[in-house]
């Protein structure tokens, strides 16, 4: 009984090690100089994931694309812009076909950046709106 015991201890330990770096794996920081100003695009956040999750954290800090556009409806727990981060806008766009928005499910929004921060939300001549 003793060997099943400490042989599941030690799956469950290796699980846990394995799996550990999932538990966060939508949390991710702006790059500086990312591919485009898509947030809904993996390449423009380091680790390369989009923070799209209820538990994820999105973190902004200098870049040189500050106009950022949600592509797709998109959940985060907070989003944390570091200090001397540079001033983004960040746009929910509605279209034709859909309304986006941004929801903040979490501690929501920590600017320390010293800057104003913007989220806005803009429609098409059909009156879709994001949010």
């Amino acid at each position: 009984m003793k060997h099943v015991t400490r042989r599941y201890t030690v799956l469950v330990a290796i699980l846990v090690l394995v799996y550990a770096d999932n538990l966060f794996a939508g949390s991710a920081t702006w790059k500086s100089n990312p591919a485009s100003a898509d947030w809904n695009t993996a390449t423009n956040w380091m680790p390369q994931t989009v923070p799209d999750g209820v538990s994820d954290i999105a973190t902004f800090a200098n870049s040189n694309t500050t106009m950022v556009s949600i592509s797709a409806t998109t959940q985060v727990s907070s989003i944390l812009f570091n200090s001397g981060a540079s001033p983004f806008t960040i746009a929910a766009n509605g279209n034709i076909t859909a309304s986006l928005s941004l929801q903040i499910s979490g501690a929501g929004i920590t600017n320390n950046s010293g800057t104003e921060q913007n989220f806005v939300t803009t429609g098409d001549s059909s009156g879709h709106l994001g949010s």
